[in-house]
């Protein structure tokens, strides 16, 4: 039986004063200690960008629309206390059941590389044990709202999203950038290591996104020849009994 995450909208009860992190936006927004409450006069700063927030549960798909349909938009914010209010109130990343991800991306995009917005960029590419994806997943979310994710001046737009994903051996997470071109200028490793100092993790190469378009491509030539075979298999043992 697969199981099911409740998303629910924060309440007054539970928001709650936050101290995670020292980062700070383009426009020296403190992201990391800003107290949720309702009152309407509470200032609230602008990030640079807005974001979406979704989450899916990872299945073999056989096509782009399977993928869509489980794609889940969870919340767009744009503003440092409207991060927080949903961010404090999902599970925390290291709960998640099992082959569940989360995904935030610039604007509207979507987690695809098939798209066209995302198609000339890649991604970078974390494990970790399940006790560290938690922080993991906050520092890095807040370095990329916070535009501190890279060395690329923030007006680029270069990093264009994260995901995490719980998975059975080790933890995931994924950076994503919009061009490949800017691999080595966005010193990733370099900044994953200032933001987690004492965390381990293992960071693996960079991919473009090119060279998974590649590997499905000859997955699906693969799976072809390989049904091809069975078919004609099939067909040979049929002849042999007639």
């Amino acid at each position: 039986m697969k199981k099911s995450v409740s998303f629910k909208l924060p309440t007054e009860e539970d928001r709650e004063v936050v101290n995670a992190s020292n980062i700070q936006d383009k426009n020296k927004v403190d992201i990391g200690v800003i107290e949720i409450t309702n009152d309407d006069d509470l200032y609230d700063p602008e990030l640079h960008n807005s974001w979406s927030f979704y989450v899916d549960r990872n299945e073999k798909y056989t096509n782009q629309e399977d993928f869509i349909k489980n794609l889940h938009l969870i919340c767009k914010f744009k503003t440092v206390k409207t991060f927080w209010s949903y961010f404090n109130n999902l599970p925390e990343a290291s709960t998640l059941p099992m082959r569940y991800s989360y995904h935030i991306m610039r604007n509207d995009l979507r987690p695809m590389w098939e798209d066209e917005e995302n198609s000339n960029g890649g991604l970078w590419k974390l494990k970790c044990k399940n006790q560290d994806s938690s922080k993991i997943w906050l520092e890095i979310v807040l370095a990329l709202i916070g535009e501190t994710l890279t060395n690329i001046p923030n007006d680029s737009d270069e990093i264009i999203g994260v995901t995490f994903g719980r998975r059975e051996r080790e933890d995931c997470v994924q950076i994503w950038n919009y061009n490949h071109n800017f691999e080595k200028e966005a010193h990733i490793a370099e900044n994953l290591k200032r933001i987690l100092p004492d965390t381990n993790f293992t960071l693996l190469n960079y991919k473009p996104h090119s060279e998974l378009d590649l590997s499905v491509s000859l997955k699906n030539a693969n799976d072809f020849k390989r049904i091809k075979h069975d078919r004609n298999y099939s067909n040979m043992k049929k002849t042999l009994k007639e």
